[in-house]
């Protein structure tokens, strides 16, 4: 019996390992995400503030 707790206590721990290593990677992989998404805005702004203006709407 003693046998059979401390192999589920081992199954417990692996499946809690498990989870947090799944879990980090899921974290990592939205944060990489957000940084590549702000990279992008931030090209797109700077590229958009030196484009010159052509005058259009003006008087």
């Amino acid at each position: 019996m003693g046998k059979t707790f401390a192999l589920l206590g081992v199954a417990l721990i692996a499946v809690c390992a498990l989870w947090l290593w799944l879990s980090l990677r899921k974290y990592a992989a939205r944060k990489q995400r957000e940084e590549e998404r702000a990279t992008a805005f931030m090209a797109q702004a700077i590229k958009a503030a030196k484009k010159p203006d052509d005058g259009a709407g003006t008087n």
